[in-house]
């Protein structure tokens, strides 16, 4: 509620050419960092690394987590692109897992340079012989979001295009 005032001033920016870094909460709860790099301003790849450590009543696990994906802006209006999000991650450590997510993205401009975003879509789950806290050994499992229809949050910045690629113009002075 206190950045409706914000999203009242922002323009979707002209991403073609940009790179921006952020964090990202992925459809079944893991935290990353990433970053996107606009291609052209329909198409983009991102990269992501995590790393988990948990020390529970039940279980331990120590988990480092590596990921790619791809974006395509699917609509546009003037304060939200709306992007389908397409990405695959591999967890190793305590516990092995791969994990194959499709899903849909509004991405939302405060600023020209900075934006917010959630995801909606299936988690697709391969685990390994060593199993995952709370499943079995050699289990595929799908869910829908984390237990509920918002999958992912998070948020990226992006830094200023070439010229005439969009952003914040560069400083006078």
């Amino acid at each position: 509620m206190l950045l409706i005032p914000l999203l009242t001033t922002a323009l979707a920016a002209d991403t073609a050419g940009r790179i921006g870094i952020g964090a990202e909460a992925t459809f079944t709860g893991s935290s990353m960092g990433q970053i996107t790099y606009w291609a052209t301003d329909k198409v983009a790849a991102q990269g992501a690394l995590g790393f988990t450590l948990v020390d529970g009543p039940t279980f331990d696990s120590t988990v480092l987590a590596i990921g790619g994906g791809a974006l395509v802006k699917l609509a546009r209006t003037e304060k939200v692109d709306l992007e389908f999000q397409i990405s695959a991650a591999i967890a190793a450590g305590d516990a092995e897992l791969v994990r194959i997510q499709p899903g849909i993205r509004p991405e939302v401009f405060v600023t020209p340079d900075f934006s917010f975003h959630v995801s909606a879509g299936l988690a697709i789950n391969f685990i390994g012989d060593d199993g995952f806290p709370g499943f079995g050994a050699d289990t595929t499992y799908v869910t829908l979001g984390a237990g509920g229809l918002l999958g992912g949050a998070g948020f990226t910045f992006y830094f200023p295009g070439k010229k005439g690629g969009g952003g914040s113009p560069p400083p006078q002075g």
